[in-house]
């Protein structure tokens, strides 16, 4: 894949992506034996690219489940020094999140140094499901999902959210958008606050990890993220 060649340093592992660039501005990378300037790309998988006159290895794709604990930021960089979920995987090789929760939100998170990958459950044509329970502050009602059901137009999007009643107060919501606090704000246009939001699901694939740990993903994992959800109440009763 051709990016940018700090991008790709950084990646390695070699340094910070900031610090990739100060090394290019030095004239101390190379590309099949030319020294570059900053903004210039590459294919890391087939370019011969040179840092202070060693080759760098194309990092191996790592793709990892996280559940995310509270007050976790998903960015990888943060002047306030909070706690981010990069430093729950392994530092080597760096990892990105695939999308983002909010930092009292909970949940599945996927991490990966593949940006095609990251990209196609990301984009808005695969129409990837992901599937939520929320915490509501006070009781859902039929009338509620009837509403929802015929669809909310959030930043000139009309969604129609995949909606089961668990119990009183609380309920799972399955979408595909993308958009930015996405179910708190189609929740509070029926009138609800969120308090409490948990991502269970991404596709067919389920969290099955502790708060606050990792684990590898399979093959067959990653082929669950791109099937259609077939959740129902019955499976979050199997889960408790």
């Amino acid at each position: 894949m051709i990016e940018r060649v700090q991008k790709i340093i950084a990646s390695a592992g070699i340094c910070s992506r900031r610090k990739a660039e100060e090394l290019i501005e030095q004239g101390k990378v190379t590309v099949n034996g030319v020294k570059i300037t900053l903004g210039d790309k590459a294919d890391g998988d087939i370019d011969k690219i040179l840092v202070n006159g060693k080759l760098i290895q194309p990092s191996k794709k790592v793709y990892y489940m996280l559940n995310k604990p509270k007050r976790y930021i998903t960015t990888s960089n943060d002047m306030y020094g909070r706690k981010k979920i990069t430093d729950l995987v392994p530092q080597n090789p760096r990892v990105f999140s695939v999308g983002r929760l909010d930092r009292d939100s909970t949940g599945l998170i996927i991490m990966t140094n593949d940006g095609d990958f990251a990209n196609n459950i990301t984009h808005p044509s695969k129409k990837v499901e992901k599937t939520y329970i929320a915490i509501l502050d006070k009781p859902f009602e039929r009338k509620h999902k009837e509403f929802m059901e015929k669809g909310i137009v959030i930043e000139k999007h009309k969604i129609i959210p995949k909606i089961i009643q668990l119990d009183r107060n609380t309920v799972a919501i399955t979408l595909h958008v993308g958009i930015h606090k996405v179910v708190k704000r189609i929740l509070k246009e029926v009138g609800f606050y969120v308090k409490q939001l948990h991502r269970t699901h991404i596709g067919n694939l389920s969290l099955d990890v502790e708060s606050g740990t990792f684990r590898e993903l399979t093959k067959e994992d990653l082929k669950k993220i791109f099937e259609p959800s077939k959740i129902t109440k019955q499976t979050f009763l199997d889960n408790k």
